[in-house]
């Protein structure tokens, strides 16, 4: 027998043996769990999403689908759930927390070639760290940019564009994303998230009159500012 008859044989006998595992595969999980899946999660994800998770060093409980990118130096933690195509890119250093759910989809970048483009490749690429607090939720879709930090127990909506710090509690919509409401919790500890109305708040430092202030922490009774002008910190009961 030619060679090439050899190998096209033995190719469609491959093919014709790794379709059928995964019509099997298929069957299996749409009587069990109503799911179709593409072949590499079919065959490969169900078990392979914790024990991936290990051999990245993620932490106890930690799960991440066969159908996403990791790059560079990349840390996450205990119970988190990395859903599929995302992108994690840790070229800047990435620090994901516990209990973190990443939904299908997310992006998130340490690191941009706007500068190295724009000069024809004299400049480098740009690096920051991005950290990411224990039980957020990422909605589907959203892009985190490189030099973030997310406080822990905030929101991000699907499609959110990140581009800087957000507080903890917060929750954070839109391109770019912008704070739209806080995360509480109840005497169970329940969480709610509750959105901000129509009308701002104007917040003013008492000590040195600025209108020119940033958030720097939300809680349930009082929220914490910086004064941009002075350098003092302050707290604001809500209204």
């Amino acid at each position: 027998m030619p060679q090439s008859t050899w190998h096209e044989n033995s190719d469609l006998k491959l093919d014709d043996a790794l379709l059928k595992l995964h019509l099997e595969k298929e069957r299996l999980f749409s009587k069990k769990w109503q799911r179709s899946l593409p072949f590499c999660e079919a065959i490969f994800g169900d078990r392979n999403r914790f024990n991936r998770a290990k051999r990245l060093g993620f932490g106890e409980g930690a799960s991440i689908h066969e159908l996403s990118f990791v790059y560079g130096n990349v840390t996450v933690g205990k119970h988190t759930w990395i859903g599929p195509f995302t992108v994690l890119d840790g070229g800047g250093g990435l620090r994901i927390g516990d209990f973190v759910s990443v939904a299908s989809g997310v992006q998130i970048y340490t690191h941009d070639t706007v500068n190295w483009a724009l000069s024809g490749g004299r400049m480098e690429s740009e690096k920051a760290p991005v950290s990411i607090g224990d039980k957020c939720y990422i909605g589907a879709g959203a892009v985190i940019l490189r030099g973030a930090k997310i406080g822990g127990q905030c929101v991000i909506g699907a499609g959110a564009v990140v581009t800087k710090s957000l507080p903890a509690h917060s929750v954070a919509v839109g391109v770019p994303a912008r704070i739209v409401g806080h995360v509480e919790f109840d005497g169970d500890g329940r969480p709610r998230i509750v959105l901000s109305g129509k009308r701002q708040m104007l917040v003013i430092c008492l000590a040195c009159g600025s209108k020119n202030v940033e958030l720097i922490e939300r809680s349930s009774k009082r929220d914490r500012f910086r004064c941009r002008d002075c350098g003092v910190f302050f707290r604001v009961p809500h209204p």
